[in-house]
Protein backbone atom coordinates (compact mmCIF):
# COMPACT_ATOMS: atom_id res chain seq x y z
CA UNK A 1 0.00 0.00 0.00
CA UNK A 2 1.22 3.61 -0.72
CA UNK A 3 2.80 5.43 2.08
CA UNK A 4 0.47 8.76 1.25
CA UNK A 5 -2.50 6.06 2.12
CA UNK A 6 -0.54 5.12 5.29
CA UNK A 7 0.04 8.92 6.18
CA UNK A 8 -3.86 9.59 5.26
CA UNK A 9 -4.92 6.84 7.45
CA UNK A 10 -3.00 7.59 10.60
CA UNK A 11 -4.26 11.23 10.21
CA UNK A 12 -7.81 9.90 9.92
CA UNK A 13 -7.20 8.00 13.22
CA UNK A 14 -5.34 10.59 15.39
CA UNK A 15 -7.12 13.32 14.02
CA UNK A 16 -10.79 12.37 13.25
CA UNK A 17 -12.78 15.50 14.07
CA UNK A 18 -10.53 17.78 11.96
CA UNK A 19 -11.13 15.48 9.29
CA UNK A 20 -15.21 15.33 9.73
CA UNK A 21 -14.57 19.30 9.99
CA UNK A 22 -13.37 19.35 6.71
CA UNK A 23 -15.56 16.56 4.82
CA UNK A 24 -18.91 18.70 6.09
CA UNK A 25 -16.77 21.79 5.05
CA UNK A 26 -15.20 20.39 1.47
CA UNK A 27 -17.02 17.03 0.89
CA UNK A 28 -20.74 17.72 1.39
CA UNK A 29 -21.19 15.53 3.81
CA UNK A 30 -22.90 15.72 7.53
CA UNK A 31 -20.98 13.29 9.84
CA UNK A 32 -21.19 14.33 13.60
CA UNK A 33 -18.02 13.78 15.59
CA UNK A 34 -19.04 10.76 17.41
CA UNK A 35 -19.17 9.29 13.76
CA UNK A 36 -16.96 5.69 13.84
CA UNK A 37 -13.85 5.92 11.98
CA UNK A 38 -15.18 3.68 9.40
CA UNK A 39 -17.88 6.22 8.23
CA UNK A 40 -14.99 8.88 8.40
CA UNK A 41 -13.10 6.23 5.88
CA UNK A 42 -15.73 5.71 3.41
CA UNK A 43 -16.81 9.45 3.35
CA UNK A 44 -13.04 9.99 2.26
CA UNK A 45 -13.66 7.56 -0.10
CA UNK A 46 -16.51 9.51 -1.40
CA UNK A 47 -14.12 12.50 -1.90
CA UNK A 48 -10.85 10.69 -3.38
CA UNK A 49 -11.25 13.06 -6.59
CA UNK A 50 -11.91 15.65 -4.91
CA UNK A 51 -8.91 17.60 -4.97
CA UNK A 52 -9.65 20.48 -2.66
CA UNK A 53 -10.77 18.04 0.20
CA UNK A 54 -7.28 16.90 -0.25
CA UNK A 55 -5.84 20.26 -0.19
CA UNK A 56 -7.23 21.06 3.08
CA UNK A 57 -6.69 17.85 4.47
CA UNK A 58 -2.87 18.45 3.10
CA UNK A 59 -2.57 21.50 5.07
CA UNK A 60 -3.81 20.13 8.34
CA UNK A 61 -0.72 17.35 7.77
CA UNK A 62 1.56 19.64 6.74
CA UNK A 63 0.95 22.63 8.70
CA UNK A 64 4.10 24.29 7.95
CA UNK A 65 2.92 24.73 4.35
CA UNK A 66 -0.55 26.51 5.02
CA UNK A 67 1.02 30.01 5.22
CA UNK A 68 3.76 29.91 2.87
CA UNK A 69 4.63 32.78 0.72
CA UNK A 70 5.85 32.69 -2.47
CA UNK A 71 6.07 29.89 -4.75
CA UNK A 72 5.59 26.26 -3.70
CA UNK A 73 8.73 24.03 -2.68
CA UNK A 74 9.31 21.50 -5.36
CA UNK A 75 7.17 18.29 -5.09
CA UNK A 76 9.36 15.45 -3.74
CA UNK A 77 6.51 13.19 -4.17
CA UNK A 78 10.00 10.86 -3.54
CA UNK A 79 9.49 12.09 0.09
CA UNK A 80 6.49 11.13 0.67
CA UNK A 81 6.72 7.56 -0.88
CA UNK A 82 9.74 7.31 1.06
CA UNK A 83 7.85 7.61 4.00
CA UNK A 84 8.79 10.80 4.90
CA UNK A 85 4.89 11.73 5.54
CA UNK A 86 5.33 14.56 7.86
CA UNK A 87 6.47 18.21 8.24
CA UNK A 88 9.77 16.74 9.76
CA UNK A 89 10.16 14.70 6.34
CA UNK A 90 10.00 18.22 4.28
CA UNK A 91 7.08 16.68 2.27
CA UNK A 92 5.62 19.44 0.24
CA UNK A 93 1.48 18.38 0.84
CA UNK A 94 1.29 18.79 -2.87
CA UNK A 95 3.04 15.69 -3.28
CA UNK A 96 0.69 13.97 -1.04
CA UNK A 97 -2.21 15.46 -2.99
CA UNK A 98 -0.63 14.20 -6.16
CA UNK A 99 -0.06 10.18 -4.39
CA UNK A 100 -3.44 10.35 -3.01
CA UNK A 101 -5.31 11.12 -6.24
CA UNK A 102 -2.63 9.15 -8.02
CA UNK A 103 -4.14 6.60 -5.96
CA UNK A 104 -7.63 7.00 -6.23
CA UNK A 105 -6.84 6.51 -10.54
CA UNK A 106 -4.96 3.49 -10.10
CA UNK A 107 -7.61 2.24 -7.82
CA UNK A 108 -10.37 3.62 -10.36
CA UNK A 109 -8.58 2.04 -13.48
CA UNK A 110 -8.35 -0.87 -11.79
CA UNK A 111 -12.32 -1.51 -10.72
CA UNK A 112 -13.49 0.06 -14.57
CA UNK A 113 -10.56 -2.61 -15.90
CA UNK A 114 -12.34 -5.30 -14.01
CA UNK A 115 -15.74 -3.95 -14.42
CA UNK A 116 -14.81 -3.87 -18.69
CA UNK A 117 -13.16 -7.23 -18.43
CA UNK A 118 -16.31 -8.61 -16.73
CA UNK A 119 -18.97 -6.76 -19.65
CA UNK A 120 -16.40 -8.28 -21.96
CA UNK A 121 -16.74 -11.97 -20.94
CA UNK A 122 -21.04 -11.81 -20.26
CA UNK A 123 -20.85 -10.15 -23.75
CA UNK A 124 -19.07 -13.09 -25.20
CA UNK A 125 -20.97 -15.48 -23.32
CA UNK A 126 -24.38 -13.96 -24.41
CA UNK A 127 -22.80 -14.34 -28.14
CA UNK A 128 -21.45 -17.65 -28.32
CA UNK A 129 -25.42 -18.55 -26.44
CA UNK A 130 -26.67 -16.39 -29.59
CA UNK A 131 -24.48 -17.88 -31.72
CA UNK A 132 -25.99 -21.49 -30.47
CA UNK A 133 -29.04 -20.69 -30.59
CA UNK A 134 -28.84 -19.55 -34.61
CA UNK A 135 -26.95 -22.44 -34.97
CA UNK A 136 -30.08 -24.21 -33.94
CA UNK A 137 -32.33 -22.73 -35.62
CA UNK A 138 -30.44 -23.22 -39.18
CA UNK A 139 -30.31 -26.54 -38.22
CA UNK A 140 -33.97 -26.58 -37.54
CA UNK A 141 -34.47 -24.86 -40.71
CA UNK A 142 -32.38 -27.71 -42.73
CA UNK A 143 -34.16 -30.55 -41.02
CA UNK A 144 -37.70 -29.00 -42.06
CA UNK A 145 -36.65 -28.26 -45.84
CA UNK A 146 -35.03 -31.51 -45.67
CA UNK A 147 -38.34 -32.96 -44.54
CA UNK A 148 -40.55 -31.18 -46.77
CA UNK A 149 -38.39 -32.20 -49.86
CA UNK A 150 -38.56 -36.23 -48.79
CA UNK A 151 -41.99 -35.48 -48.42
CA UNK A 152 -42.27 -33.83 -51.97
CA UNK A 153 -40.00 -36.30 -53.70
CA UNK A 154 -42.60 -39.07 -52.18
CA UNK A 155 -45.69 -37.60 -53.01
CA UNK A 156 -44.14 -37.12 -57.05
CA UNK A 157 -42.61 -40.97 -56.90
CA UNK A 158 -46.30 -41.80 -55.71
CA UNK A 159 -48.04 -40.66 -59.03
CA UNK A 160 -45.72 -42.56 -61.29
CA UNK A 161 -46.18 -46.10 -58.83
CA UNK A 162 -49.79 -44.81 -58.91
CA UNK A 163 -49.80 -44.19 -62.92
CA UNK A 164 -47.73 -47.37 -63.68
CA UNK A 165 -50.39 -49.27 -61.76
CA UNK A 166 -53.31 -48.13 -63.11
CA UNK A 167 -51.47 -48.49 -66.98
CA UNK A 168 -51.15 -51.81 -65.84
CA UNK A 169 -54.38 -52.90 -64.56
CA UNK A 170 -55.92 -50.78 -67.11
CA UNK A 171 -54.33 -53.08 -69.57
CA UNK A 172 -55.47 -55.89 -67.83
CA UNK A 173 -58.99 -54.93 -67.65
CA UNK A 174 -58.72 -54.73 -71.30
CA UNK A 175 -57.22 -58.07 -71.89
CA UNK A 176 -59.36 -59.86 -69.88
CA UNK A 177 -62.74 -58.02 -71.23
CA UNK A 178 -61.34 -58.60 -74.54
CA UNK A 179 -60.67 -62.82 -73.61
CA UNK A 180 -63.86 -62.26 -71.91
CA UNK A 181 -65.23 -60.83 -75.33
CA UNK A 182 -63.51 -63.86 -77.34
CA UNK A 183 -64.48 -66.18 -75.08
CA UNK A 184 -68.43 -65.08 -75.23
CA UNK A 185 -68.51 -64.57 -79.35
CA UNK A 186 -66.68 -68.41 -79.30
CA UNK A 187 -68.97 -69.94 -77.29
CA UNK A 188 -72.06 -68.14 -78.82
CA UNK A 189 -70.55 -68.69 -82.40
CA UNK A 190 -70.19 -72.43 -81.71
CA UNK A 191 -73.72 -72.62 -80.66
CA UNK A 192 -75.20 -70.92 -83.61
CA UNK A 193 -72.93 -73.33 -86.06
Amino acid sequence: MDDAVHILANHIVENKDDVIRVLNEEGGHNLPFYATTMEVNYAVADNLFNEQFHRKIAEQIFPEFRNQSGPPPPLPTDAVTAGAGGAEGGANPLGYVIKILEVGANLFVANKRAQNELAYMDAKANLEAQQIEANAEIARQKAKQEFAFNLLKAQQENPQKNTERNIILLVGVVGFLGLAYYATTRTSTQQIS
